[in-house]
């Protein structure tokens, strides 16, 4: 299944259940920038608009660019009445925007999917002399709930074990786009109290989960409840962890 359309069935849950990004972080990113609010701004592999609807408001344009109809079609229902909205049927190395056009990037979790090479071409060739990328990921420090989790991710409960893309140029996928040593990294932490829907959903909105039809559906999601089980309070589970923040203008040593 190709990074595309391995999101199909996740849709719905990804809008639903998927942490939004710390506010701090967004802030970080104009307080750095300076950018007015005439500024242009892609967000590439924009999904469901998680990270787009944080800009509305802050900006003159936002052109959400996503290649997964289901997961475009959410972001268009939930923000399509924003006159700054520009919904974009294009992928990180075919975007179709003009060349030179946009004052900031952003890129949420969905850059490890990336092509890196035709990707950092496509972002200078849409991006403006000065302009700026700034990419942001989650992150978890729970190690113990991942611990026991880490069991039922596997094929006897319905999970896809094909890796995830490992990152081309250093530690992490956003390294390549600004070079090792550079861009501005910070971290803002966060904590999430989590129900058992909410917990659940997450996990299922991740694209190696199992679908609702898949034989092993039943049996995964229960073992998973064993482990919310295991580490809640009363109803919820706490959650610890926080958005990662790299900001910056684009490598300058690659073709």
């Amino acid at each position: 299944m190709d990074s595309v359309s391995r999101f199909t069935t996740k849709a719905e849950r990804y809008a639903r259940y998927r942490w939004g990004y710390a506010p701090e972080a967004i802030q970080a990113i104009f307080d750095i920038t300076t950018l007015s609010a005439q500024a242009i701004v892609a967000d590439i592999g924009a999904g469901t608009g998680l990270l787009t609807k944080e800009l509305v408001g802050r900006v003159a344009k936002i052109y959400a660019v996503e290649p997964n109809l289901a997961m475009r079609e959410i972001a268009e229902r939930l923000l399509s009445q924003q006159p700054v909205f520009i919904s974009v049927d294009g992928r990180s190395d075919a975007t179709t925007l003009p060349d030179h056009s946009i004052d900031l990037i952003v890129a949420g979790q969905a850059i490890h999917w990336f092509e890196p090479h035709s990707t950092l071409k496509e972002i200078r060739r849409i991006l403006k002399p000065e302009g700026w990328l700034a990419v942001l990921f989650h992150t978890r420090i729970d190690h113990e709930i991942f611990k026991a989790l880490n069991p039922v991710l596997c094929e006897d409960y319905g999970w896809d074990t094909t890796p995830s893309p490992k990152p081309l140029y250093g530690d992490s996928h956003a390294d390549y786009y600004f070079g090792i040593g550079n861009g501005i990294k910070m971290h803002f932490p966060q904590t999430w109290q989590e129900s058992w829907e909410e917990f659940i959903g997450g996990i299922l909105s991740d694209s190696h989960s199992p679908d609702d039809t898949h034989p092993a559906f039943h049996r995964f999601v229960s073992a998973v409840r064993r482990v919310f089980d295991q580490f809640c309070d009363g109803s919820n589970l706490e959650v610890i962890g926080g958005t990662d923040l790299v900001l910056g203008q684009l490598r300058r040593d690659v073709p």
